[in-house]
């Protein structure tokens, strides 16, 4: 006895009586199921095989439930918007027309002042203001194009320097990633840019010191020559 508890009396299966034998195997003994139980049946219509392949086949080709569950799915995938594939390059619909209309925008500012010029000429000579912006065109139309082609040329040349260049490579995969997880790929070019800023203040500080060195060294150069001029005046005198 444990803990003041009942005390059973172990009683091993040798002194049971028959009786008591059979009565005790019979509450140990494990029943086996019906073997309709155990054979293979179909989850959605509860029709028995007698094997797992004709099961499988009724699953695929045959069982109506199976067949309308399959629709039912196939409805609702249709429901679900489909993920925006991935992209390694960002395609920018009629960017290119984008890109030349830019161009040709910042040649026309470049030639503002100018147009202007011309315009207030031509509407003192009393002609009306329609047509002095007509005749201010075409007469500007060949610095226009000018400034146009002067742009796109700079800007083939920028590409072409920054085609292998390791930081504008990083910029654009940042772009390409950012666009891809759906942002709209102006705010993903600011974004990507500014994550490089600490590197790219590199080049403008390389260029503020130049123009620096540049003022000291003209700044030398200028007492050097007045050191020259007041020398040859002392040498006449």
């Amino acid at each position: 006895m444990i803990g003041g508890g009942v005390t059973e009396e172990y009683i091993s299966r040798k002194d049971l009586e028959p009786s008591q034998f059979e009565e005790s195997f019979q509450s140990e003994q494990t029943y086996l199921p019906d073997e309709r139980e155990i054979m293979p049946s179909c989850d959605d219509c509860g029709v028995v095989f007698e094997s797992v392949p004709d099961l499988a086949r009724h699953m695929n080709r045959w069982c109506p439930e199976n067949n309308d569950l399959k629709r039912k799915r196939g409805n609702e995938d249709e429901d679900i918007p489909s993920k925006k594939p991935r992209v390694n390059e960002i395609d920018i619909e009629d960017g290119e027309d984008t890109a030349f209309i830019k161009l040709a925008e910042l040649a026309r500012e470049a030639n503002e002042d100018v147009w202007k010029e011309k315009l207030d000429k031509y509407i003192d000579g009393n002609m009306s203001e329609d047509h002095a912006r007509r005749k201010a065109n075409r007469k500007l139309k060949d610095e226009d194009i000018d400034q146009f082609l002067s742009r796109y040329s700079s800007l083939v040349q920028y590409l072409l320097q920054l085609q292998n260049g390791k930081i504008h490579d990083k910029v654009m995969n940042k772009i390409t990633e950012l666009v891809n997880d759906d942002m709209d790929y102006e705010k993903a070019i600011k974004v990507a840019i500014r994550k490089y800023k600490p590197q790219l203040e590199i080049y403008l500080d390389e260029v503020i010191d130049n123009e620096t060195n540049n003022s000291y060294e003209s700044e030398d150069s200028d007492d050097d020559e007045e050191g020259v001029g007041e020398e040859d005046v002392d040498d006449e005198s």
